[in-house]
């Protein structure tokens, strides 16, 4: 992996939880999220008008923006269920597993292979990460819980799989004579176009019976407005950096796993703000996913 992908994908582990604690402990989840979603296709719009590249796709990037958006429901759907469980200790740790189940997918697609130092630090970090959010027996003791974070991992490792594929494919030295590449603007743009919708009805799938539909929608722009554009232009932010980071080489394995820098960050942010503790517990598993990273970023292809 390059300094200037591994820059950018640590910038976006930093960005990443500023978003969700400005959405935490919001009165509506769904409608905040859902607020997000539909900021960034407008984002989207406006950063494709700006730098004057357009929203058009070449036609092989839409089937890796169909699988994305597919893929991202599939996880939105994962979370949104296992939240009404209420009980994160178990979706967490499954899903931070997704770096291992793209190894195995990536693999099993395209033949792509990751060094031994590699697969260690990606290890590391998933064991860290799992130590850092796991409570013993509760996996076992809510499989449907379990089941349903399996879902979201699933749909997290082939949208990442997706977009890699994706910006690769713009990044590429050499492509065919006349062969069109997809920007990362126009891609996130018609990604959440498809999927603007398809969270909305899981949002409705998942409403209380007694709040209407329209309240549950939209009232996170009533409720909290400021709140939501920022979380869409941090989130934004954070994600157009992973699209670069993978233009600029990264595999998608190393990335996903790499990507969780974000939880020290988020552990830290929740004692300095929110007062949480369990900090020096949770700093020594941070050092963990801290030597994972070097790993990769020694010995990445």
């Amino acid at each position: 992996m390059t300094q200037h992908a591994l820059t950018l994908i640590l910038l976006s582990a930093l960005l990443h939880p500023i978003r969700d604690l400005l959405l935490k402990g919001h009165r509506r989840p769904e409608s905040a999220y859902l607020a997000v979603t539909g900021i960034w296709v407008v984002i989207a719009a406006a950063h494709a008008f700006l730098s004057g590249s357009g929203l058009a796709m070449p036609g092989t990037s839409w089937g890796l923006a169909v699988a994305s958006a597919a893929c991202l429901t599939a996880y939105y759907f994962g979370t949104m269920a296992a939240l009404k469980s209420g009980d994160l200790s178990i979706y967490y740790p499954i899903i931070r597993s997704s770096p291992l189940l793209i190894v195995v997918l990536a693999w099993f697609i395209d033949g792509t292979r990751y060094s031994t130092a590699v697969l260690i630090g990606i290890v590391m970090i998933v064991v860290a990460g799992f130590a850092l959010q796991r409570q013993p027996g509760r996996i076992i003791a809510s499989p449907r819980t379990a089941l349903l974070a399996i879902v979201a991992m699933a749909g997290s490792a082939g949208y990442t799989i997706a977009d890699q594929t994706a910006m690769a494919h713009h990044g590429a030295a050499a492509l065919p004579v006349g062969a069109a590449s997809v920007t990362p603007e126009a891609f996130l743009f018609w990604v959440y176009l498809m999927v603007a919708p398809a969270f909305a009805a899981l949002a409705l799938l998942f409403r209380p019976t007694r709040i209407e539909a329209r309240e549950h929608l939209f009232s996170g722009w009533v409720q909290t407005p400021g709140r939501l554009v920022a979380a869409g232009l941090i989130s934004y932010a954070s994600y157009l950096c992973i699209l670069l980071a993978f233009q600029a080489g990264a595999g998608a394995a190393e990335t996903a796993a790499v990507r969780q820098a974000s939880i020290p960050v988020s552990v830290i942010l929740a004692a300095l703000i929110l007062g949480e503790t369990r900090l020096l517990h949770r700093l020594g598993w941070a050092l963990l996913i801290a030597a994972g990273i070097v790993l990769i970023a020694l010995y990445g292809l």
